[in-house]
């Protein structure tokens, strides 16, 4: 795949934006949009469809080839915390461990036990690794810290190293009361409760930040999707300040995020002290607490509280499109794609865009227009089209959404303005010369179907 985005090597960190609160600047005040796709098995190896142990490798090097080909600048790289597991049809087992494996004794899965004191190098290695590889690229990388959804199951629990049959340690975590059909299971370890176990995840945290904190492109998630008790949530935001106050000495400063978890509503993240949140409109959050919009195909308006990243992960599962990208960034978003890869092995583990319903260009293009654009005096104005999607900085810059086909209408303030159409897929936008502004205007697309309009001030 030919990079036709000419996405640069990352040179300075994250920061929000002072004035715009919905998206991050680099050192030079610049906006960004972050969009791009991710997997469950991007940093550790591993195959829920086979026994097979150690797993096919994950193809880490099409995969990055993907996402720049597609001119995408982000990654959320997966971890998980359980190991091994047999269960059904998902029997996957995890490589490289964070933990090495010492014995004395076997642990559940007949394997050498953990020593939770003992971290272990080949995942750091390759940790580094990878998110240096994508900086290298233009790609910013989120670190996620902690797996909570499936950390939560009585069945993967038997796989954790916390668990007390699987370490040397004599570390033990006691299951959560009233657990409901298995789930919840392991929650207490994502909590205060033991001040040895929140010492033994600090030691982790630190020596993740000592491997990648000196590079620019770097992001962390506190964990992904947890139970959501409130002990879990006050661990969560503890963990938060952890990383805020441990990266204080240090040269760089990276954003910390986090994402929904199952229990509580949306509040719990725009609440928290993270930089950036994922929000959830699924299971236990009903669209009425975004206003009667769902982040699955009408999302609200980004109100600037937070950088927030709509990831298909918690919204979907697996779904969106190119019109689940367009109307997301359209309101003040960024657009994070989940996908289910084709198969492990070499040249396998990506999806190509066919199966996204064109979701992969869209987010290329979204990164696109972003850097184009003076994208952090832009704030969503669905009010000034008929189609409800913009994103504006009246009298400069519009950006419009027509999700259907056919003309809209926008209101434009006074002045002169060059007009540009993009199809969704195809490879160059089309001029359309000049407009005056002034009132509520018709503008009619060059072709049928999905369209972005695009204004700019001569």
């Amino acid at each position: 795949m030919v990079d036709r985005y000419g996405l640069r090597p990352i040179a300075s960190t994250l920061r929000i934006d002072p004035a715009n609160g919905r998206f991050f600047v680099d050192a030079a005040g610049k906006a960004v949009v972050l969009a791009g796709m991710h997997t469950w098995t991007n940093l550790q190896d591993a195959d829920n469809a086979s026994r097979q142990d150690p797993p096919d490798p994950f193809d880490w090097d099409c995969y990055l080839d993907t996402i720049v080909g597609y001119g995408q600048n982000f990654i959320r790289l997966w971890m998980m915390e359980y190991v091994d597991i047999e269960y059904d049809d998902n029997k996957p087992h995890f490589t490289p461990a964070v933990h090495e494996r010492t014995g004395p004794g076997l642990d559940l899965a007949g394997k050498p036990r953990f020593d939770l004191t003992r971290l272990n190098q080949a995942y750091f290695d390759r940790l580094g690794e990878r998110v240096a590889e994508a900086g290298a690229r233009g790609v910013y990388v989120s670190i996620m810290l902690f797996e909570g959804v499936w950390s939560s199951g009585q069945v993967h629990w038997d796989g954790h190293p916390f668990n007390g049959a699987n370490n040397v340690n004599g570390v033990d975590v006691e299951p959560l009361d009233s657990t409901e059909s298995g789930w919840g299971y392991g929650s207490n370890y994502h909590s205060l409760a033991d001040p040895r176990v929140l010492e033994l995840q600090r030691a982790y945290v630190r020596k993740v930040i000592d491997t990648v904190g000196d590079l620019d492109n770097v992001l962390y998630e506190i964990s992904n999707e947890d139970w959501g008790s409130p002990a879990n949530i006050d661990w969560q935001y503890a963990m938060i300040e952890f990383i805020h106050e441990y990266e204080s000495g240090r040269a760089k400063q990276h954003p910390v995020g986090m994402t929904p978890t199952w229990n509580q509503n949306n509040d719990v993240v725009f609440n928290s002290p993270a930089d950036w949140i994922s929000p959830c409109d699924c299971m236990h959050r009903p669209v009425d607490e975004n206003g009667g919009r769902s982040y699955t195909s009408d999302p609200p308006a980004a109100g600037g509280q937070k950088v927030v990243l709509v990831d298909t992960d918690h919204i979907f599962g697996i779904g969106g499109d190119a019109t689940w990208v367009w109307k997301t960034f359209s309101r003040g978003y960024s657009p994070i794609y989940m996908y289910q890869p084709e198969s492990v092995g070499p040249g396998r583990s990506v999806v190509r865009d066919a199966a996204t319903g064109g979701a992969l260009r869209a987010m290329g293009d979204v990164v696109s227009y972003g850097t184009r654009m003076d994208l952090g005096r832009h704030r969503p104005s669905g009010e000034l089209s008929s189609t409800g999607y913009a994103l504006a900085d009246p009298g400069r810059e519009y950006l419009v959404y027509q999700p259907l086909s056919g003309e809209l209408r926008l209101d434009i303030a006074e002045g002169e303005y060059t007009v540009e159409w993009f199809r969704p897929g195809a490879d160059d936008p089309e001029s359309a010369g000049t407009v005056r502004g002034g009132g509520r205007q018709a503008f009619a697309p060059p072709f049928d179907g999905p369209g972005v309009l695009f204004l700019q001030r001569t």
